[in-house]
């Protein structure tokens, strides 16, 4: 009877021979003849009939399971990779060896600031930080950097509006161009600090692109990865797959690379403005996971998913949206500036919090946490708004019952005049429409 090695270390499923090895299946005991070349005393044997239950029999491999299990629960927890703001952290959690999470939203709604802000926390405070940025050049992305660095506003010198207000003889933006300068040979001649940045700057990222670099991301020993963004995944030259083949290939070399290299994966994504129904007020409001850019393996791969959007202003009327909505309005007109949303749209471990939101508050250009004055001043916003509408709704309601008695004032008139005539002629009939305002 043929036999089949199966991993694990079970020695008391062994029986030797007095001359020749001979082995039984671990499942029904019977003989399976010599063991195949490779074997050893620790190793379990199958027969041929219950073969297929190598890579499943718990007692070989239960104990390695259970291993893992308390591995993960007594690791350091210097393992874990935070977000920047203590609120984002209470709901979301921190990012875990081993997972990929996406951050989506709309185009242009904030993705690279956000980013930007993350990398920027996670190198400073120690972190190796391997970046696949598809969307920026790599100067571009340590310009972007080292304006968070010193609190300068990154659009303003990316848009070269600080160069031209440098050669207008700005003083200021002359000064915020050479410290900049200065914080770039700084880092040239800090080698510890670079070294927690790798960055990859291939032209094209196919799958086996994307592959190759979260190996290297393993091989330089990186806390963290993060693609910007994974839609730009692109099909090899000689490849027929179509978009989505694409995207979802995509997605799980990130996932088989994350767990394979024990990898903490971020991937930025794009949310659907069709998925949205092309709901211009879209991105101003908490995203659905269906909003997603090819949504259905990303939802499958993901540990969570947040989506950013741009609050509303607190005074934001319904008049205000149906304007907007009627294009009377601009859309940007609800904005409320200097802030940013962020909402649990999807969580592997914690469904309860899904549909949560925090937000963050701009200041120079990067993301902090809101301040007890600002809450103060929104909370108060609110107050007189709430106040407002109940002063307004009161007085359409008196309104209402002031319109409502003038009218049945005048029916009855009209009513007192038809009756009197009705008299006169020999009928006395009302109409359907004056019974039903009497009764």
């Amino acid at each position: 009877m043929a036999c089949v090695l199966g991993a694990g270390d079970q020695p008391y499923r062994i029986e030797r021979g007095s001359s020749v090895t001979v082995e039984h299946c671990a499942v029904c005991g019977a003989k399976v003849g010599l063991a195949p070349r490779g074997w050893s005393p620790g190793q379990v044997l199958y027969c041929e009939s219950h073969a297929v239950l190598a890579d499943v029999d718990p007692l070989v491999h239960g104990p390695a399971d259970i291993d893992r299990a308390i591995y993960e629960l007594n690791r350091d927890t210097s393992c874990l990779v935070e977000w920047p703001w203590p609120s984002l952290n209470q709901m979301a959690g921190p990012l875990a060896p081993g997972t990929v999470s996406y951050v989506a939203a709309f185009p242009k709604n904030g993705k690279t600031s956000f980013l930007s802000d993350c990398v920027d926390f996670w190198w400073n405070g120690g972190k190796r930080v391997f970046i696949i940025p598809l969307e920026q050049r790599k100067d571009e992305l340590y310009t972007r950097l080292a304006c968070l660095r010193l609190g300068i506003d990154p659009d303003y010198a990316l848009s070269k509006r600080m160069h031209l207000a440098a050669r207008a003889g700005d003083f200021r933006a002359n000064i915020e161009r050479e410290t900049l300068e200065i914080e770039f040979r700084r880092w040239k001649d800090d080698p510890e600090l670079l070294n927690r940045l790798w960055v990859q700057g291939a032209p094209v990222v196919t799958g086996e692109v994307l592959r190759r670099s979260m190996r290297q991301a393993h091989e330089c020993g990186a806390d963290v990865v993060l693609v910007d963004h994974v839609d730009h995944v692109q099909a090899a030259a000689d490849s027929h797959q179509s978009e989505i083949q694409v995207s979802v290939h995509a997605q799980m070399i990130a996932l088989e690379c994350a767990q394979q290299y024990d990898l903490t994966v971020v991937l930025a994504s794009q949310l659907n403005r069709k998925a949205a129904g092309n709901d211009e007020l879209a991105a101003f409001r908490p995203p659905l996971v269906e909003w997603l850019w090819m949504p259905g393996k990303k939802q499958q791969v993901a540990t969570r998913i947040l989506g950013l959007y741009r609050p509303q202003r607190p005074n934001t009327t319904e008049d205000d949206r149906l304007e907007v909505a009627a294009g009377e309005r601009p859309a940007m007109h609800l904005v409320h500036d200097g802030r940013m949303g962020i909402a649990d749209m999807a969580s592997r471990y914690s469904g309860s919090r899904i549909n949560r939101i925090v937000q963050l508050a701009y200041r120079n250009g990067r993301l902090g946490e809101i301040t007890e004055d600002q809450l103060r001043a929104e909370i108060a916003m609110r107050r007189e708004q709430e106040e407002a509408a109940k002063q307004a709704a009161a007085d359409r309601d008196r309104e209402r019952q002031a319109r409502k008695k003038r009218d049945r004032q005048a029916l009855e008139h009209g009513i007192n005049t038809d009756r009197a005539v009705s008299k006169y002629i020999g009928k006395s009939e009302l109409t359907f429409e004056q019974k039903r305002i009497l009764s």
